[in-house]
Order: structure tokens, then sequence, then C-alpha cells
């Protein structure tokens, strides 16, 4: 990991993903970058802090009708033994299938190669598995006790992809994954990251003195206008 990533993650690790959010808002980044509907499924003693890594995007498509030819890398080897380290999987399967795309079996994979967390825009099953991995958070839109098999088939790795929400996320933008009690995902285009932490610090102090006037009896609108008018 290259210093200017460590750093950009160290800098974002002293905010919420709130902060984050209004951040990306006043970016204009359709959605403000929140990834809805999500649930932890895996909530861990060890998860206090936020985890934020680069994402590594996994397509998967229908196997029926017969699907496109596969953009893997390689074809012959499982999609989860071809992923890249140190990242953030995020994973968009198609609408409506009852089926997982992820378990027990493939997150061991994930967690073996240093993944830091799974984001899966679909279903996971395995959760008594999913839990013994505590250092990796998983997060998904539901469950499932049907294998990925049933329906569905890997197609690519590191492309772009549009998740159910709309959002688009693009191998390297950085994935924010917020633990209990506000458990979120929330994906920062990696080519406004520098500006996100450049405008994060007067955001939220201008917050923190609206807070602070409200509780003393201050209208939210007088507030507002006197913290965050000029930001």
């Amino acid at each position: 990991m290259s210093q200017t990533l460590e750093a950009r993650i160290s800098g974002l690790k002293k905010y919420t993903a709130c902060d984050v959010s209004d951040a990306l808002l006043k970016l204009k980044v359709p959605g403000a970058g929140f990834i809805p509907d999500l649930a932890l499924r895996n909530p861990s003693p060890s998860f206090t802090t936020p985890i934020i890594a680069p994402a590594c995007t996994v397509l998967f498509l229908p196997n029926l009708p017969s699907p496109p030819s596969s953009q893997l890398p390689n074809p012959n080897l499982h999609f989860a033994d071809q992923l890249s380290p140190s990242s953030i999987i995020v994973i968009r399967q198609p609408p409506n299938q009852p089926n997982a795309v992820v378990g027990g079996i493939v997150a061991a994979r994930m967690a073996h190669i240093g993944s830091k967390g799974i984001v899966v825009d679909g279903r996971v099953r395995d959760l008594v598995q999913l839990a013994e991995l505590s250092d990796m958070p998983v997060f998904s839109l539901s469950t499932s006790t049907v294998g990925a098999g049933a329906l569905s088939t890997p197609h690519a790795i590191n492309h772009p992809i549009t998740l159910s929400c709309g959002i688009t996320v693009n191998p390297g933008d950085f994935i924010f994954l917020s633990p209990v009690p506000d458990p979120a995902a929330v994906c920062i285009p990696q080519n406004l990251v520098a500006e996100v932490l450049e405008i994060l610090p007067a955001m939220v102090e201008a917050d923190a003195f609206a807070l602070e006037d409200v509780k003393k009896g201050s209208f939210v609108t007088e507030a507002f206008k006197r913290r965050r008018g000029k930001l």
C-alpha cells in the first residue's frame, strides 16, 4: 500500500459515514455515495472503527439463458482466486434472484487473501461461517440458503459496476464501511478522495457548532445560517 493511499485512509478514519456522505453531497455525487438497504451480516466486537479500502468489483450475470463469454482474467479459475488483495470486494448480483453469490467457503478465501470487507448487492449465505470472519465485515441486501451456481455466474472482475440503487462503483474507488451502531457502506469516487478530505474538517466543525447552538435553544434555521452559511 502506497504512502499516499495509507495517508488518505488514515485521514478518512477520523470521520463517520454521515460526514463522508455530507461531503459527497456537497460535491454533487449521486446518492452522496451511500449504498442503501444493506445489512451487516457478521457484527463483531473487533469492528469498532471504519474500514476503508479500494474497491475490487465483481459482476455476476444470470446463467440462463447462456451468458456472454466470460471476461474473467482466467475463466478456468474460481473468481475468488482472482481478486485484488487488500481490497473491499463489491459484488453486483442480477436483481430478484433467490440464490446467494457469497457463502462461507468463498468468504473464507477472500479473508485469506487479505480482503478488508465484502459488499454484496444481492444475497449471501452460511451466516454461521461468516460470523467466524470477525475481521472482515460482510454487508448484503439479503440472505439465502441456495448456492450461487443455481442462477448466477461470475462474469467480470475489476470492471465498473452499477448497483441496483443506481450508484456506479469503479475499481479503485474507496469503500467506507462503518461499524455498529451505525453500520453503513459509502462509495467515494477515487478522483474525489483528496477533495473530500480537504472539505471535511470545516464541515464537521460547522455541524458541531450548529449542534451546540441548537442545544442552547437556537432555531435550526438560525444555526445552519450561522455555521454552514460560509461553507
